[in-house]
């Protein structure tokens, strides 16, 4: 049958060209490092605390900032981190608050489903449509799997007229 079949090995010029069409279906996503200060939700006068914490912090009044905050089960901070890892750690209002931020500068605080975060991003980087070769087969994946597609739609769409052509044929052949 049609969709069975293997499509023929592209060249590297269509992948090129796969790629160029679906850049959004390859790209390194962007990646933040950064360190946190966390705040427990339920210490009294957290939002004080936090406010002098940040502008210690921020005036450089800190030589170690990881020792401030409370005891947390929580990383101090990821390195090289997608919005999904930070996310999945952190949850989506800390992804959002990184996103945000500016690199080099304290802020905050942020909530989240653990307490408060003073952040401070370290690094980041933007998202970047990698080479043809670093992603070869990720794109040739791609690629084949959109032959097979249009091969099953090409199939589908002309299923109709074969059947009616073959009852046709019969109907004649029969008369």
């Amino acid at each position: 049958f049609l969709a069975d079949a293997a499509p023929a090995e592209p060249s590297d010029a269509e992948l090129a060209a796969h790629l160029a069409a679906h850049p959004d279906r390859f790209d390194a996503e962007p990646r933040t490092s950064f360190v946190q200060v966390f705040l427990a939700a339920d210490r009294p006068g957290v939002a004080e605390v936090a406010a002098q914490l940040l502008a210690r912090l921020e005036a450089g009044a800190v030589a170690d900032p990881l020792v401030l905050g409370d005891p947390t089960l929580l990383p101090s901070g990821l390195e090289a981190a997608t919005p999904r890892d930070i996310d999945s750690v952190f949850g989506p209002d800390v992804t959002a608050a990184l996103a945000a931020a500016p690199v080099g500068r304290w802020s905050g605080p942020v909530r989240s489903g653990y307490g408060w975060h003073l952040v401070r991003v370290t690094a980041r980087t933007a998202a970047t449509v990698p080479d043809l070769p670093a992603v070869r087969p990720a794109v040739l994946a791609d690629w084949q799997e959109a032959q097979r597609r249009a091969a099953v739609a090409a199939s589908v769409a002309a299923a109709p007229v074969e059947a009616g052509l073959a009852l046709s044929v019969m109907f004649v052949a029969a008369a």
